[in-house]
Formats: C-alpha cells, sequence, structure tokens
C-alpha cells in the first residue's frame, strides 16, 4: 500500500482530498496498485499526523501541502527519508524570479497560499486600516488584532516573520495580537466588528455573512506559504502521475479560484495577485525554513 499524506488549508482540504481520490482510483485501476489518501484534520485536539509518522519512521510516499512542516527535520533527515527530484514541473515566471525552486530537489511547490489584512470597513475608513506590516506594531491596536489560534499555519508563519522582522518590537507586536479559534472565526469575529482587525490567508478574506469586511494586501508585500509536494525516498515513480494531475489545469485553476497562486505558468493569476504585482516576501527556502524553526531571529541573524 502507499500512503499520500494531505495537510493544505482548511478551505481546501476537504474538496482537494477528493479530487485526489477521484484521480488516485484511476490510478488505481490503471496500474492495480493501493494508493489510500489520509487528510490532516484542522480540529485542535487531533494529533499532527506528519509529526507522528516522522517520529515513527512511518513515512508517507507522498506528502502534499504546508511547507512549514518540513521546517524541522535536520538535512541528515530529508538525505535519508526523502526523494529529491530536479526540475519535475516547471514553475510561473514570478515564482522562478523569487527562486521558488528548491535547490535541493525536496519540495515542489504547487501553489502559494497568500495572507491578508481584513478590517471592518464599518469600523475604519480604508487609510485607518495598517497597509504594511510594521503598522500592526503600532500601539492603538493593543489587544485589537485578531489571529486564529497560534499552532494553526497562518499564526505560526506571521508569528514567525514578525519576530524576525521587528525583534526590538516584537513584544509590541504580541502586545496587540489575540489568537483564538479558526480562520472562519477570526472573519465572522471583524465582520461582527469584535476586533476591527484581522488576518487570514486571503481566500477567506472574501466570505463574511454582514459584509463588513475589506482585506489588504500590505504595500510592502505579503507572507506565503508555499503548497508543496514531497516523496518519499524509493517510491513506486508511478506516483508521479499524482504531481502531474496536482500541476494539472484542473486543479490548478481551482487553487486560483481561492485566491492563491498557482505555480504552473500557463493558469492566469488571480486578480488580487495580479493587481498587487504579485509582491511576496520571499527569501528562499534555506530562509524560510531557518524562520519557522527559530534558528533565525533577526533579520541580521543576531
Amino acid at each position: 500500500m502507499a500512503k499520500v499524506l494531505v495537510h493544505c488549508p482548511l478551505n481546501i482540504s476537504r474538496t482537494m482530498g477528493e479530487m485526489l481520490k477521484g484521480f488516485i482510483r484511476q490510478l488505481n485501476k490503471k496500474y492495480g496498485m493501493d494508493v489510500r489518501v489520509e487528510i490532516q484534520p484542522h480540529r485542535p485536539t487531533e494529533e499532527h499526523l506528519f509529526e507522528k509518522y516522522v517520529k515513527e519512521g512511518n513515512i508517507p510516499d507522498l506528502t502534499i501541502g504546508h511547507a512549514n512542516d518540513f521546517a524541522e527535520l535536520s538535512d541528515d533527515i530529508m538525505k535519508e527519508y526523502f526523494q529529491p527530484f530536479s526540475d519535475l514541473f516547471p514553475l510561473r515566471k514570478e515564482l522562478l524570479d523569487l527562486k521558488f525552486t528548491d535547490p535541493a530537489g525536496y519540495f515542489h511547490t504547487f501553489a502559494l497560499v497568500p495572507y491578508a489584512i481584513i478590517y471592518n470597513h464599518k469600523i475604519l475608513k480604508k487609510e485607518e486600516a495598517p497597509c504594511i506590516w510594521e503598522n500592526l506594531l503600532e500601539p492603538q491596536w493593543e489587544g485589537r488584532i485578531l489571529l486564529p489560534d497560534e499552532f494553526r499555519t497562518v499564526s505560526v508563519i506571521i508569528n514567525s516573520y514578525m519576530k524576525t522582522r521587528f525583534p526590538q518590537r516584537y513584544d509590541d507586536y504580541r502586545a496587540n495580537t489575540v489568537f483564538e479559534g479558526n480562520p472562519v472565526d477570526v472573519v465572522s469575529a471583524v465582520d461582527q466588528g469584535q476586533y476591527p482587525v484581522g488576518i487570514v490567508n486571503i481566500s477567506f478574506s472574501r466570505f463574511s455573512r454582514e459584509k463588513n469586511v475589506s482585506s489588504k494586501w500590505p504595500d510592502d508585500g505579503t507572507f506565503c506559504v508555499p503548497q508543496i509536494m514531497v516523496w518519499k525516498k524509493g517510491i513506486d515513480e508511478r506516483l508521479l502521475e499524482l504531481g502531474e494531475y496536482i500541476m494539472s489545469e484542473e486543479m490548478q485553476k481551482f487553487f486560483a479560484q481561492q485566491s492563491f497562486i498557482p505555480a504552473a505558468p500557463e493558469i492566469l493569476l488571480p486578480q488580487e495577485a495580479e493587481n498587487n504585482e504579485c509582491r511576496l516576501i520571499w527569501e528562499g527556502w534555506g530562509h524560510f525554513l531557518k524562520i519557522i524553526s527559530g534558528d533565525i531571529l533577526t533579520e541580521t541573524g543576531d
């Protein structure tokens, strides 16, 4: 049996899982294989499956989703358990220019999830809402910025970057932020005016029941989390067809419809990314992994 583990954003996890299962049924029938999909639950009480499997040495044949799951793994573990491949799938120019190609060949990006600053436009005028990340440190936001629970990917990413970019003022950021619930809860709380400002992945920012939520792509660029494919060492290479499906027009258009940045060159950028010239804060794979693991404490490495 071959195992595929999926840990993707909450809003695409179920649909993407079903799309993959449909393709895998065809794959199993075509080759007489037994490939099964496991979806990481998003409830706070659920065990983190990738961490569990790494500890057991029971590595999935293909791991799909958040790149930050790999931040704590040493080079030795990567070399022992995972298979590098060179130039498996072409990336769009914007991603190539920003160096989203993994020089080690382990991480194969299929989409990027940008984060947005959201605000209640009945409470704040557009010019009053934070427009760059440093604005989140200002004293008027004390206790007024809502993010999801700290274990959730958006909060892991934002906290890590804010600590690195503003080490001398990280306490100000912590004083201004509250962590509670899932991304849907954050949008709802901002929509209802419980908090004037929040941070979620960009696709959640589009949905508010009362229509009181607007979003900003920060002027200095936005943070993002790559969605990646990583194969176990010694896999049946027929499983690479799963990667081809994830990079297919069908799947890539699905990601773009969620306002994620599709990796495939032929797929149009979502309007938000196009309007903001795809401004992303990204300094390469080594920098990203070290920030998430805490190995880089400041932008200067101090």
